[in-house]
Formats: C-alpha cells, sequence, structure tokens
C-alpha cells in the first residue's frame, strides 16, 4: 500500500520498545541456488549422487509448480476490495480528518488518495507529515491533535510514537485509527491512548501474505534458481520483523536450497547513498539475481547506479509497497515486477474503520481479505494514461464498493 506501503513506521530506528534500531550487516556470501554438492568427477561414475540429483531436481520441480499455482492468481487483476459487511447507517458528514504519516513518497501518496476517498464521505483531510525522527512524529501528533480532528489516522506511527503524545491526543479526545503495527505496538498503543485507538487496518497478517507471496513467486520465476538481496528499512519493525521474516520464509518453503539475505538500511539513505550500497554488495555477491525492495522509495536512484556498474541486465528489481515512480519503471522495462495492496484498498480501509466508530458499528478485521496484486510490465496491457500510473491497476469500480459498504452509492 502504502503504496505505499501505508504502515511504514518513521521513529527513526524504533518502532517498538521491544525492538532496537538494527545496524545494517555485512552482506553474506550466498551459494547459486540448484549448484551441484558434486566437487569433482564426470557425470554418471557415482550412481548414489546420480539419484540424489535427480531427486533434488524432481522435488524442485514439485516445489516451482506449486509456487507457481499459489502466484500465478496474483498476477491478474483483483475484483474486490474483500470486505462485504455495510455500516448500519450513513456516517454523518462534515467529519475533519487529520492524517500523520512520514515524509517519503508512499505517505504522500497514501495522502493523495484519501483527498478523494473523503469527498465520497462529505469529510476533509488534513496532512501533518513527519520526519522519521521521534521528536518530528510526536510534533506532527501534537500538532494533529491541536486542531481537535473528528478523527486521526496514523501511517506507520508506533505504539512509542502514540506513548510520547498520549497526553495531547486524550485532551483532544480523538479516535485513533493506526496502520503498521506490529503486535506489540497495539499493546503498547493501547496502554498508551486506550479506547481511543478504534482499530488498527493493517497489521502483520497483511504484510505476511504480500511478503510470502513476493518470495515464492521469486521461486516460480527463476525456476528454483533465487538468490534475494532483501533491502529493509531497520527503523521499521513492521518491515524487519514482518515483510522480511515472510519473504525469506516463501522462498524457503518452495526452495529450501535458494537464499535470502535481509540488508537493513536507514531510510535517510533513500534517494541519496541507498544505490551505492545496494551496488557494492551486488559487486561483492554477483550470484544474486533479485534485489528485493521493501518500499517503493528505495528505488530512487537505483536503476541508474546499476547501469552505471554495468549490472542492470544481470538481476531483476522486484518489491513490495511501490511507488507511482517505481511503477512507472515497470512500464518502462526497467524493473521487473512489485507485490502490491491497493493504496487506495487500505486508504478506504482506514475510513471505514472511522465511519464504524462515527455510527457506532463492531469494527471489523480487514488483513485477512485484503486483495494483493503481483504486478508486471505485461499488467499494464496498453499504455497507461492516468495521472497516477498505480491507478492503473487499481480495478474499476473500487470507490464504488466502498461506497455501498458507507450508503453513500
Amino acid at each position: 500500500m502504502l503504496t505505499g506501503h501505508r504502515g511504514k513506521p518513521t521513529e527513526g530506528g524504533s518502532r517498538a520498545a521491544a525492538v532496537a534500531a538494527l545496524a545494517c550487516a555485512a552482506i553474506l556470501a550466498l551459494s547459486a541456488c540448484g549448484s551441484s554438492s558434486t566437487k569433482s568427477g564426470s557425470a554418471g561414475t557415482n550412481s548414489s549422487g546420480s539419484t540424489s540429483a535427480a531427486s533434488n531436481a524432481a522435488l524442485t520441480d514439485t516445489s516451482v509448480t506449486a509456487a507457481k499455482t499459489l502466484t500465478d492468481p496474483l498476477l491478474q487483476r483483483p475484483s474486490s476490495i474483500g470486505l462485504t459487511q455495510p455500516l448500519s447507517a450513513k456516517p454523518p458528514s462534515g467529519k475533519r480528518i487529520a492524517l500523520v504519516g512520514c515524509n517519503l513518497a508512499g505517505c504522500e501518496q497514501y495522502y493523495k488518495d484519501m483527498q478523494a476517498a473523503v469527498k465520497v464521505l462529505g469529510w476533509t483531510v488534513t496532512f501533518y507529515p513527519e520526519a522519521s525522527t521521534p521528536e518530528s512524529v510526536v510534533a506532527a501528533l501534537q500538532s494533529a491533535a491541536a486542531t481537535k480532528p473528528d478523527g486521526l489516522v496514523t501511517v506507520g506511527v508506533t505504539g512509542q510514537g502514540l506513548a510520547a503524545a498520549a497526553g495531547a491526543l486524550k485532551a483532544a479526545n480523538v479516535p485513533i485509527v493506526g496502520g503498521g503495527f506490529i503486535s506489540s505496538d497495539i499493546s503498547q498503543a493501547k496502554a498508551a491512548v486506550g479506547n481511543l485507538l478504534v482499530n488498527v487496518t493493517s497489521d502483520e497478517t497483511i504484510e505476511s501474505r504480500q511478503g510470502k507471496s513476493l518470495g515464492a513467486w521469486m521461486v516460480a520465476d527463476s525456476k528454483g534458481k533465487t538468490n534475494v538481496l532483501n533491502v529493509t528499512y531497520s527503523e521499521f519493525p513492521i518491515l524487519v520483523q514482518t515483510d522480511s521474516a515472510a519473504i525469506q520464509a516463501g522462498v524457503k518453503q518452495y526452495c529450501s536450497t535458494c537464499n535470502v539475505t535481509t540488508l537493513p538500511v536507514s531510510a535517510s539513505t533513500a534517494g541519496s547513498t541507498l544505490p551505492s550500497v545496494i551496488v557494492s554488495n551486488l559487486q561483492s555477491h554477483p550470484q544474486i539475481n533479485y534485489v528485493c525492495l521493501e518500499d517503493g522509495s528505495m528505488v530512487t536512484g537505483l536503476v541508474a547506479a546499476l547501469a552505471d556498474a554495468g549490472l542492470q541486465n544481470k538481476l531483476k528489481i522486484v518489491g513490495t509497497e511501490a511507488t507511482p515512480a517505481a511503477a512507472a519503471e515497470v512500464v518502462q522495462g526497467k524493473e521487473y515486477g512489485w507485490a502490491n495492496i491497493g493504496t487506495e484498498i487500505v486508504t478506504y480501509q482506514d475510513l471505514d474503520a472511522l465511519a464504524r466508530h462515527f455510527v457506532g458499528d463492531p469494527q471489523v478485521s480487514y488483513g485477512a481479505t485484503e486483495p494483493i496484486q503481483i504486478f508486471t510490465k505485461s499488467s499494464f496491457g496498453a499504455a497507461p494514461t492516468s495521472a497516477s500510473i498505480l491507478d492503473d491497476l487499481e480495478f474499476t469500480g473500487i470507490l464504488n464498493q466502498w461506497a455501498t459498504l458507507w450508503r453513500e452509492s
């Protein structure tokens, strides 16, 4: 989603009290997936070795087929928002919503999508961006609370962040919908703001589904010869603890000999030194054939850096939470594909949670049914024509489905 991912925390290296910021680890040497364990000798001279190789090949073929069966449907455009339960009544109009989120491209796209969605409900939204530091998160929350909005949506603000601004939030008595929490975040957030936290709309369930799907797709795409450099923001536990683990699990489930190495980096390197860090690791480990980026903002400058290093045709760029810029490079053939939670869908989920709160309806869970799409160049069909290229991936009538649930159609 966000698409931005959505749910990308921003507290500059600390997203939950139980999780310390991870330092960038040196990249481990990767062994080529599927390489023979026989060190020497001609083919056929060792019957047990030949039998073992044949068994491994058969196992790989079976696993690749299973991975393909799982992910082929995800290459198709979804047709349902995954939720069918309507509100009991039309929500009141005139509500003022505050959105607090990161200053990365994904959160900015999130705000643009929310601007369009609130019009359906007769609401307005104001964006309070923060700059990936604990101080800026608290300042943004306090600024939003000072306006006494009718509802507050947070994107990537953790339980720790809410706790630090709890006094202002409680004084404003504003209902909060939070996205991108891990389990420890939810407990800490509830302890900090109590019943003000009315729902958590994007959590480990959907992030795990997305990561496992992408991991399985790489195995299917490479036919069991997958070596991945997985790049994650160390500040964001929802990435490190959930996305990264899920990507590795998706790969290993279908290819035990394939490799995933996770490279934690600081969000502050996006658009600056990150491309050179990635290129340096790739040059040291030429067996890597996929660079997996856990947020669309990571791709800024990477394609050019790979070209300068002569690596552009030696690996594939994939990821989660594509931005419009990343999607445009997919269309141009410069990147390979992304697993995305539709940015509009997750935006509308936040508004749906607030709407249910305003009419007194029970909250619903979104993560288990939220649609995921893996898109490549062929997913776009004809040349995209919309202002936001990602809109061409959103299925027709998405807002109409939500409007029906909100009794606004």
